[in-house]
């Protein structure tokens, strides 16, 4: 009977985990980058300056 230790990650699993990571943050600051500018621009484009 082989003792089961606890799954440790091989390093290409790693690697995979880390480049979804950065994806996801990659992708979440440029949603967060576009809610900012449609709050911040749109209002601003659309009301006509006097």
């Amino acid at each position: 009977m082989a003792v089961r230790r606890p799954v440790q990650p091989s390093g290409e699993q790693l690697d995979q985990y880390r480049v979804a990571q950065s994806l996801a943050s990659r992708i979440g600051r440029r949603r967060a980058a576009r809610s900012l500018v449609a709050e911040f621009a749109a209002p601003a484009f659309l009301t006509p300056t006097a």
